[in-house]
């Protein structure tokens, strides 16, 4: 779960970043936010199967 708030918050960090100083274009910032959302959405399902297998 660490890694999941590690990538939100490095992901926010960089989108901020990104369009105070303009380092890449918006394309890059999509992409960015696709990543996020994929390992983010990853570690929750694997935490929620965790959770159901210890329930079990």
């Amino acid at each position: 779960m660490k890694f999941v708030l590690l990538s939100i918050f490095l992901g926010v960090l960089f989108i901020i970043l990104n369009r105070k100083y303009l380092l890449l274009n918006q394309e890059w910032e999509f992409f960015i936010l696709i990543y996020i959302f994929l390992i983010t959405g990853n570690e929750i399902i694997k935490f929620l199967k965790k959770n159901e297998n210890e329930k079990n």
